[in-house]
């Protein structure tokens, strides 16, 4: 039992213990209390003047008999007022930002992993066991797979290991959502017969989602070839599942594109869920498996098209969002160059990237890549019907430097966004003997954002500051994948010498229903001088004060 703090209650009944400075308690073992209010926490002190209390949400924090309601956050050094008798949520004041910020409990769901089937519709075709296609007719038929389905509170992902390594469905549940486009419903598979473009005898079938593509350009050797599946993890934080597949086939009638023969390399695929989070993390690593250098392509294709979940395409009224100023058209796609403004670079045209970032203004199939190559950490797609997005980002753009953009036309009602380890198709990236290569890319959905200015795997956020005569703002609305969360905004001026100004700061709490928030926080123009070259927006967790982003809005 405890000593100290808790022997001399004013009042006690049934087990319980009343001090007026804390209120009821219960006293358990091993340090631990049960609070009405506040629920479970360890405690460390031996007087009730100094006390260390773990709160199940908000970590450690300094108070005692004197100084409650106020607490001192130990991760943060940061003061917060409590609001007494507040439960469900409890209620704390931020003497920083002079907010109350609603603290829920935030228990969560582990991630938990179940067996699915799949229902996929196709045209009815005949191949080979090397996958060259014997014939095909216009017949719908359905082939039924075994998924596998990785969900918490705010995600269901299902995996498709048996048809080349897919995530074939992101369904985000508050909002009831489905990220990805697939043959769902009324849709079904089509025969794709491309001669010189595609590697199982110039024909492709896919069902859409999410897949890996390598070793070689377009969808590469492994699209229908059956991935190995295992379990890696099954923790109350997170749930981690591998896919993977090693460049082990060689097939009569496909002459290796290497000199040497196979690559041998091995690819893993780990799908990570966390409890709490609406994002899906993806860990590739690449491995040579051999004492010399390998000419390889990988590349990731995404279908992106969020969605209600009855429908199976989007309107025209889909747009690509990214950093990006400039695409790389091909001399076959004749249409896309006169809907951008040519920007006069040699060879294959150059175009400034704006008008194709609407579904609306394609006029057919084309591809276009990034210019001239993309070192932008996010990328996706933001459907302008509902104001719903599917974002990719990555920890480390410099791994991917590819990206292409690939739609048929404004009926098709998607995107299909690729990133991959060389700039263009048909352009070899290297391994390096027994190199092993590794980066994680995330997939997230957002709500009630209209634009996009920055993201990474916590969020994403459009910020803008608008000029006033004394008074300006900077108009912020954050997306957190975290849910429930409380995050601070710090705001800061960039100055050409001297110490940053601090400009000001506000609380944004997420929940399930509400996942966005949007503030206009007034900033003194007297703080904007000719000095200043930006400003610096850093978000925070309020409790813990891990950093969720940090990006720069531009003064002007």
């Amino acid at each position: 039992m405890l000593a100290g703090p808790w022997e001399q209650p004013e009042k006690e009944a049934d087990g319980w213990k009343y001090f007026e400075w804390i209120g009821w308690i219960h006293v358990a073992e091993n340090d631990w209390i049960f609070h009405t209010e506040h629920g479970w926490m360890q405690t460390i002190g031996q007087t009730s003047e100094s006390l260390w209390f773990h709160d199940q949400e908000i970590g450690w924090m300094w108070s005692g008999d004197g100084v409650y309601p106020y607490c001192l956050v130990a991760a943060t050094g940061d003061w917060l007022l409590y609001g007494k008798e507040t439960s469900s949520p409890r209620y704390f004041l931020d003497l920083i930002s002079g907010e109350w910020t609603a603290v829920s409990q935030n228990k969560g769901t582990t991630p938990g992993l179940i067996e699915g089937t799949y229902d996929w519709r196709h045209r009815n075709y005949t191949e080979t066991a090397e996958h060259e296609l014997l014939g095909w007719t216009r017949d719908i038929v359905t082939t039924q797979f075994t998924t596998h389905i990785i969900e918490n509170d705010l995600i269901r992902v299902t995996l498709l290991p048996d048809w080349g390594a897919r995530i074939l469905s992101i369904y985000y549940k508050p909002f009831e959502i489905e990220l990805l486009s697939y043959a769902r419903g009324d849709k079904f598979s089509d025969i794709i017969h491309a001669p010189g473009a595609f590697y199982y005898d110039d024909w492709l079938l896919l069902p859409g989602g999410i897949n890996p593509t390598f070793p070689e350009g377009e969808h590469g050797k492994y699209w229908g070839e059956v991935w190995s599946f295992q379990t890696i993890e099954e923790e109350p934080t997170h749930t981690t599942v591998r896919m993977s597949r090693t460049d082990d086939l060689e097939w009569d009638g496909h002459p290796p594109k290497f000199d040497n023969g196979l690559t041998g390399m091995t690819v893993d695929m780990d799908v990570t869920v966390y409890r709490n989070r609406s994002s899906v993390e993806i860990n590739y690593t690449l491995t040579n498996n051999k004492n010399e250098t390998i000419p390889y392509e990988f590349w990731m294709a995404a279908s992106l098209a969020p969605l209600p979940p009855e429908l199976t395409a989007t309107s025209s009224n889909l747009e690509i969002v990214m950093k990006q100023e400039k695409i790389l058209l091909k001399d076959w796609w004749n249409w896309m160059k006169s809907v951008e403004t040519d920007d006069n670079v040699p060879g294959d045209d150059v175009v400034l990237f704006d008008k194709l970032a609407w579904l609306y203004n394609w006029q057919g199939s084309g591809i276009g890549y990034a210019y001239p190559q993309t070192d932008n950490p996010w990328w996706g797609v933001i459907n302008h019907d509902y104001d719903w997005g599917v974002l990719r980002t990555a920890n480390d753009p410099s791994v991917s430097p590819g990206m292409k953009i690939w739609g048929t036309g404004s009926n098709y009602g998607m995107f299909e966004l690729w990133s991959g380890n060389s700039s263009e198709f048909f352009e070899d990236a290297f391994l390096a003997p027994l190199e092993v290569k590794s980066w994680k890319e995330y997939f997230i959905p957002t709500v009630e954002l209209s634009a996009i200015s920055h993201a990474n795997s916590h969020g994403a956020a459009q910020a803008k500051f608008n000029i006033g005569s004394f008074t300006g703002y900077l108009d912020i609305s954050v997306f957190s994948t975290w849910q429930t969360a409380n995050w601070r905004i710090d705001v800061f001026g960039i100055n050409q010498s001297g110490p940053a100004d601090y400009l000001a700061t506000s609380v944004f709490s997420f929940t399930e229903n509400e996942p966005a928030q949007s503030r206009m926080l007034p900033i003194l123009m007297e703080f904007i001088s000719i000095e200043t070259v930006g400003i610096e927006v850093v978000v925070s967790d309020l409790f813990t004060g891990e950093e969720r982003m940090r990006f720069t809005v531009d003064p002007y």
